[in-house]
């Protein structure tokens, strides 16, 4: 779940997050529902006293991610968004049926 994100103007919109269950990894497509967009987790990592790139983050992780989005969704000229709705990392998962 997004609480809190701000706008980098080299790196654009950096959402801050807590995964409540799964794991996101970098490169993985994520879908948020405020939108409906899809965006490539270009980078993930952990906050601690600074931001630590990772490669995966686990449930019970507080993280951040950037995704390059250069512009709030809510279309507020100038205002950050602060997203509260969460985030789906979109995987395709095999085939059970077979």
């Amino acid at each position: 779940m997004i609480f809190d994100s701000v706008f980098n103007s080299f790196r654009g919109i950096i959402a801050y997050f807590k995964i409540e269950n799964g794991v996101i990894r970098k490169g993985d497509k994520v879908k948020f529902f405020n939108t409906g967009k899809e965006y490539d987790a270009d980078e993930i990592g952990v906050l601690k006293m600074d931001m630590i790139p990772r490669t995966e983050l686990r449930t019970g992780d507080v993280g951040y991610i950037i995704s390059g989005i250069k512009t709030s969704a809510r279309g507020e000229g100038g205002g950050i968004p602060s997203l509260t709705l969460p985030v789906r990392v979109t995987r395709r998962l095999p085939d059970s049926r077979k």
